[in-house]
Parts: C-alpha cells; structure tokens; sequence
C-alpha cells in the first residue's frame, strides 16, 4: 500500500494481475520518472535526444526527393510522402560558421549545396510517420529522463531533459507534441 501510493503520487501506477501461476505487479512510471534508451542527434550547437520508442528508422534523403506541399516539406521515402520537420526552424536554433552566425541567404546556399538529409523517421501510435532533420547522430545512450521547469514545462515538442556524460544538457524530444 505504500509503494503503490508512492508511485501514485509520482504520476504512475500499480496493477495487480492473479492468475493460477501467481500474482504479478504492472508498475507504470511517466516518462520523467525513466531511464530510457535514446539516439542522441546534433543539430547545429544543439543536442537532442530521441527515445527509442518514438523512432522507426534513421534515413538520407537526396535532395531530389524532397518537395514542398501547402508549405510544408515533404520526403519521398520508400514511395510514400513523409512531412519533414527542420529543428533549427521550429526552435530558431541559429547556426554559425567559422565565428559568424549564416545569414538567411547563405543557410539556403548551404541547403542547396548538400546531396541529401538525414532524417529520423518516427513512429507514432495511430499517427503518420514524420521525418525529423538532424545534422548528425552522435551516439545511442540509456540516459534518465529529469522533468522540465519553468518556461520549458509549457512548451511543445519536450518531454525532458537529461545530462550528458560531459555535463552538457540535451533536452529531449516527444514527437507526439512536436507537431
């Protein structure tokens, strides 16, 4: 009774299942609670984390097959069209080269220069795949997840935060409100 109203407070929950060959405790614990097995990506200066629950495959799209739709980008991966999100778009992540931040001009020369994208295509329950562009994928780690404070909590797109091995943090992506 007392774990079960200590997990409850935590945001989780116990379930108790009898059957002939025993009894068995569900215990269920939100995200922020977790330590979870996630695929770190670089976008520009930034590190962001992706549980793996969330990803289905890591792909390059050439250029070629990238079009733009209602103002939105689409990829054409294995036949079907994927809308695509920028993170350096949708969080105004500035990038910078050599000590001088692009200017708009130069980050769609840049663009135009590259052979294809990487993106992370993730999978959704009862939701359409969405490919996600990164710069580069670091590495696959367990890492615990830590809630999110202040302005941070209210915004779309984070689950949590975590610290990685250097100390640095990476906040971590929930694709389900990245929409």
């Amino acid at each position: 009774a007392i774990v079960k109203s200590v997990i409850e407070a935590l945001g989780g929950r116990v379930t108790i299942e009898s059957k002939e060959s025993g009894t068995g405790f569900i215990v269920i614990l939100p995200l922020t609670m977790a330590i979870v097995q996630a695929l770190l990506s670089r976008v520009a200066n930034q590190v962001f984390a992706f549980p793996f629950s969330q990803v289905d495959r890591l792909v390059r799209v050439p250029i070629a097959d990238i079009k733009k739709a209602f103002d939105q980008e689409m990829a054409v991966v294995d036949g079907e069209d994927i809308p695509m999100i920028r993170l350096d778009e949708r969080f105004s992540i500035e990038r910078e080269k050599s000590g001088i931040f692009l200017s708009d001009e130069q980050m769609k020369e840049a663009k135009y220069q590259l052979k294809a994208e990487l993106m992370i295509i993730t999978k959704q329950e009862g939701a359409s795949p969405m490919g996600i562009v990164v710069d580069e994928v670091l590495s696959q780690q367990n890492i615990v997840v830590k809630p999110l404070k202040g302005v941070l909590r209210q915004t779309k797109g984070f689950a949590g935060i975590t610290l990685l091995g250097d100390g640095r943090p990476a906040l971590i992506l929930d694709v389900t409100t990245l929409i």
